[in-house]
């Protein structure tokens, strides 16, 4: 290589780099930054059956509701068990209903899973169940987080009334702003 090889392979580089990296945001002249993308509209045609991420730690916890609050979606969590009958009646209704799993379709959907009994696994229950402010041994019950990464107590379901239940999940998913 000549004298000058090295030195302007680098010089092009960083200029090159230069032009890939984004703007920082800093000095008067810099553009605001991008927001945040926006909930993604449902898809058109037939709803797609929600997938519910089942939990397994709070560690899982947390980064699915960062990842939620960066994405700016609300967060659905279904606490529910195999042997309770109002929990398979509740999750029937979801999956029955077009325009409640087109809703959900915008929502991050997490599912406390409160089937297995072994001590390790009641251990990590208690450890979600905390983390969510769900009292323990309460079952069906749904939980909800806003867009912005906040805990909505105030429109919790905590409990399955069959003639209640669909108009109930739609109006709290609307609250969140998910609709069909």
């Amino acid at each position: 290589m000549g004298s000058h090889g090295l030195g302007g392979a680098c010089a092009r580089l960083a200029f090159v780099a230069a032009l890939l990296v984004p703007s920082t945001g800093c000095g008067p002249s810099s553009p605001a930054p991008e927001p945040a993308p926006a909930p993604k509209s449902p898809p058109a045609g037939p709803a797609q059956p929600v997938v519910w991420t089942k939990l397994g730690s709070t560690a899982a916890l947390d980064t699915a509701l960062e990842d939620a609050r960066r994405l700016r979606r609300p967060t659905v969590v279904i606490v529910w068990a195999a042997w309770a009958s109002y929990a398979k009646s509740m999750m029937k209704v979801i999956e029955g209903d077009e325009s409640i799993r087109r809703a959900l379709s915008g929502a991050t959907t997490l599912v406390l899973d409160a089937t297995a009994d072994e001590d390790d696994a009641k251990s990590i229950q208690r450890e979600l169940r905390t983390a969510l402010k769900i009292p323990e041994n309460q079952m069906p019950w749904v939980a909800f987080v806003d867009a912005t990464g906040t805990r909505r107590p105030d429109l919790d379901i905590t409990g399955y009334d069959a003639s209640a239940f669909r108009e109930l999940l739609a109006a709290r998913l609307a609250a969140l702003g998910l609709r069909n």
